[in-house]
């Protein structure tokens, strides 16, 4: 066969390799925006349930916080949501508590339905004070095989100290602190800190 003939039908497997691709991409981000649309609207649920009205458009997605593992991160993401919100309105979010955190070093998780399969490990650097998630996503296809997928995902053990001089920093004059899914204080070994600032 030709050069130019074979370089013709090169480039055509690669660019239908490619559009093939983008199809993927577009189903997983479909399936991403769906699964933050449900996500919204429990949140919504659970905020009416406790007599909060919300706007659904001034709530971060979810794990928007997630990720910030920098101190000045944190403070401009405070500093932000300070300045966008409406008087009177209240900021809520909870975190992952040190202790938490620090018992997760070295686990193995897992988690399955009949159409997936999660399974993640957890390593925790005291010098850093950082959790690395790394976690493997399994799905089901409906020839019966399973399509594996990786992700990375770290969280700093923030201090009660840190996040409450960097909420008071961005103008927060009211930051309350409860335990998980409770009005009380945390206990001294709680899992998750919820946070109310205005």
């Amino acid at each position: 066969m030709e050069w130019p003939k074979l370089k013709n039908i090169i480039i055509l497997i690669l660019l239908l390799l490619n559009g093939f691709l983008l199809v993927l991409v577009g189903m997983r981000y479909t399936e991403s925006v769906q699964y933050e649309r449900a996500a919204l609207e429990q949140t919504l649920k659970v905020l009416e349930g406790q007599g909060i009205q919300a706007d659904g458009a001034a709530l971060a997605p979810a794990g928007e916080l997630a990720p910030l593992t920098a101190e000045r991160d944190l403070r401009e993401t405070f500093r932000r949501v300070r300045r966008w919100l409406k008087p009177g309105g209240l900021f809520l979010f909870d975190v992952n508590t040190p202790c938490k955190l620090r018992r997760m070093d070295g686990q193995l998780y897992m988690d399955e339905t009949e159409e997936s399969c999660c399974v993640w490990r957890t390593f925790f650097s005291e010098k850093k004070q950082i959790c690395t998630y790394q976690v493997d996503l399994f799905r089901l296809r409906p020839d019966g095989a399973w399509d594996r997928s990786f992700e990375e995902h770290r969280e700093r053990a923030w201090s009660e100290e840190e996040l409450q001089t960097c909420l008071r920093g961005a103008g927060f004059s009211s930051v309350k602190l409860t335990g998980d899914l409770t009005d009380k204080p945390p206990r001294l070994n709680e899992d998750r800190w919820q946070f109310q600032c205005c």
